[in-house]
């Protein structure tokens, strides 16, 4: 079945303190809107789950935002906004960017990220493990204090309007950054892992953080697939490591 093409003139305004907006549009159709508005300043808690394609979007500043999660596909003309409204939401003190809006900011040809100062949760869905983003935004994130970082090995592209798989367990991406982001000498306490699966990106990045994590409590890996020598192969291999915290403890399930 080909894709239904929608254009629509008009927009919606989220005007709550705390805002919820899921379409209900289907995956097989292609709605395009002018203006997405979020335009209220005692704004604290927003849930934006977008499947249309909106050209514009409105926003101010949130000084009373708390939470924030955001599931915009991947579309062309979301890749432009996205990090402006991140940069409005950047008082949040729980952020939650689910798969497709990591999407939106790998694609950004320019990505200036805000300082998200008072953020001490921060949660990310990857459709395949981005270590290079993730130190980007640990860099921005000083206060830090848990890290939750979920998997996800299936794409559904809305470029191209395809499932695909994505397969880079030989792939190493890991580049030493060249200073180490504050939030995990002073604040990062927890890191949770769903959906790991032992690639070179990923034993790298785990290393990097029990090494350098001065105040790291727990590090909570939960392997992709249920296998038993799996397991006691990425639990040997972590504990070999030597830790910057004697407080850390490793666990995986």
């Amino acid at each position: 079945m080909g894709r239904v093409m929608t254009c629509m003139n008009l927009s919606i305004a989220l005007r709550s303190c705390r805002s919820f907006w899921t379409e209900q549009y289907s995956h097989s159709e292609n709605v395009t809107l002018e203006l997405l508005e979020v335009n209220t300043s005692s704004l604290e808690y927003l849930r934006l789950k977008l499947r249309g394609c909106y050209k514009q979007i409105l926003v101010c500043d949130y000084p009373n935002i708390n939470k924030a999660c955001l599931d915009i596909y991947h579309k062309p003309r979301h890749v432009a906004w996205v990090p402006k409204l991140l940069r409005a939401l950047c008082k949040t003190k729980f952020l939650w960017l689910q798969v497709s809006t990591i999407q939106c900011l790998i694609r950004a040809p320019v990505l200036d990220l805000p300082d998200f100062c008072n953020l001490i949760q921060l949660q990310l869905d990857f459709y395949s493990f981005k270590s290079r983003l993730l130190i980007d935004l640990l860099h921005n994130c000083p206060k830090l204090q848990a890290l939750k970082i979920n998997i996800s090995e299936f794409v559904l592209d809305y470029w191209y309007g395809s499932y695909s798989y994505l397969n880079s367990h030989k792939r190493n991406d890991w580049t030493q950054p060249l200073s180490v982001p504050n939030c995990i000498v002073s604040d990062l306490s927890t890191v949770e892992y769903r959906g790991y699966r032992n690639t070179p990106e990923e034993h790298e990045f785990t290393a990097y953080i029990l090494q350098k994590g001065l105040v790291l409590k727990t590090m909570r890996i939960h392997a992709k697939y249920c296998d038993l020598p799996l397991k006691g192969e990425v639990f040997k291999a972590l504990s070999k490591i030597q830790r910057g915290s004697s407080m850390c403890r490793v666990e995986v399930d």
